[in-house]
């Protein structure tokens, strides 16, 4: 039992200095970006949003390292699913998050494509190199699409913190990379921790990622957005959960895929303990999302309600099912 303890407050800890880290590399790298003119659309949907998935990534890539990336595959879909079933939730209750035209027929037409073409790849109980590398290609198409289309040199930050003197800038290049240092161990001993607390529990690392290292890495988008929500920066609470989204899918999924192919187990003694109806909670979040949008150019508090009800079902589930029987 002592070292159950051990292992939990070891996972806690983890998770505390990945979120930190994950916190540093966004502010750093955008003072960064902004010092040297990079377009304010840019900073805000790719560099937020990939930094905001920066824990996802190194749990990921370290846990295919040790093959056990079961965990990674469980730590995106619990991660997706919180993004729009929680985040985006409790920034509608703040307020009335406005949806752009643009995003409405190009990143949530995106988004539910990809996922649609992660279920195609589920069905046969693996992600495959090959699959893991298509997967990378098209993130790649799609940071050169966020580039290609956001050449907008003429706006600025209205936030003052985040223009930096240039005897300052050394800093911010020494935080970037001890937040990436921060990043790498804490996603090591998240790996470690949570594999010790699952065979202790005897559970599967698909359900620890789909709960407690979701919820954990998740932190970083919870964080941004709230504080999104407070300026009533409708844009960059989207961008930054759509964005993340596909991230996670593309670039956090397909290099651990890439690194080591991931087992999926659609077997259970319900189908409603299976990853299959992970999958599909992913899903029916993101499709009443995008027809809340469509409908009412806006996600609102009635809208959340409905989100924060399946994600609560979700959770329910999970945590049903993770208890011994």
């Amino acid at each position: 039992m002592s070292l159950l303890i051990f292992n939990l407050l070891l996972l806690a800890a983890s998770l505390v200095v990945i979120i930190f880290s994950s916190d540093k590399l966004i502010d750093s790298s955008s003072k960064i970006a902004r010092f040297y003119g990079v377009p304010v659309f840019i900073i805000g949907v790719s560099i937020i949003a990939f930094g905001t998935s920066a824990p996802e990534l190194v749990v990921g890539i370290i846990s295919s390292i040790q093959k056990a990336n079961d965990l990674s595959f469980g730590n995106i879909v619990g991660s997706c699913i919180n993004n729009v079933g929680l985040i985006l939730p409790i920034a509608a209750f703040m307020i009335t998050v406005i949806v752009d035209e643009k995003i409405l027929k190009k990143e949530m037409v995106m988004l539910t494509l990809i996922e649609i073409l992660l279920i195609v790849y589920s069905v046969n109980g693996s992600l495959s190199r090959y699959e893991g590398g298509i997967l990378i290609l098209v993130g790649i198409l799609f940071i050169a699409y966020i580039v290609r289309g956001s050449q907008n040199p003429e706006q600025e930050y209205s936030d003052e913190d985040l223009k930096i003197e240039p005897k300052k800038l050394p800093l911010q290049f020494v935080t970037v990379i001890v937040s990436l240092l921060g990043l790498v161990f804490g996603g090591h001993f998240i790996v470690t921790s949570s594999t010790a607390v699952a065979e202790a529990l005897g559970i599967a690392n698909s359900a620890i990622g789909l709960t407690l290292i979701a919820l954990g890495t998740t932190m970083p988008e919870l964080v941004t957005t709230i504080a999104a929500a407070r300026r009533k920066e409708d844009d960059i609470i989207l961008g930054n959960i759509i964005g993340s989204n596909i991230f996670n899918i593309l670039l956090v999924l397909g290099t651990a895929a890439f690194i080591h192919p991931i087992p999926i187990s659609f077997k259970s003694e319900s189908i409603l303990s299976s990853l299959g109806t992970d999958l599909g909670i992913m899903f029916v979040l993101n499709m009443f999302l995008y027809f809340t949008m469509v409908k009412n150019r806006s996600v609102r508090w009635t809208g959340g309600i409905v989100l924060i009800a399946i994600y609560i079902f979700y959770m329910t589930k999970q945590i049903y099912f993770m208890m011994p029987h």
